[in-house]
């Protein structure tokens, strides 16, 4: 199986998304490599939660809302099984994945994610 590698550097609590481009998922079922490097001085993530979905899902907030109970465990206490799970139960949702472990400061931490079509975009959240 063919994966394709995505680089994507924080500095800062995780809490993203990114487009994947349309022309490589177009009929396909994909894996891709997420490899996620924490650039802070003196701050460690906890495991960070990847999930592919269609770009018309806003699954982790809602700009002015308050933010949900899941969302609100894994950015108090660094719990990404609430959220997981919820979003595993989503529509739009094709995969969540979480890492394992604290990634510590100059660190890196690669995450496979599986992509079906038409779910072209990656979120990613961590404390």
């Amino acid at each position: 199986m063919k994966t394709k590698t995505i680089r994507t550097f924080f500095t800062a609590t995780i809490l993203g998304t990114v487009a994947l481009s349309g022309a490589a998922l177009a009929g396909h079922n994909r894996t891709y490599d997420v490899t996620i490097t924490n650039l802070t001085r003196a701050q460690s993530f906890t495991p960070i939660l990847v999930v592919s979905h269609r770009s018309n899902s806003h699954l982790l907030f809602n700009a002015g809302e308050p933010a949900s109970e899941e969302l609100a465990a894994l950015a108090e206490g660094g719990d990404t099984n609430p959220l997981n799970e919820l979003l595993d139960e989503t529509r739009g949702v094709s995969n969540t994945t979480t890492s394992e472990g604290l990634l510590d400061p100059g660190k890196s931490v690669t995450i496979q994610i599986k992509v079906r079509s038409r779910h072209d975009r990656l979120s990613m959240a961590a404390m």
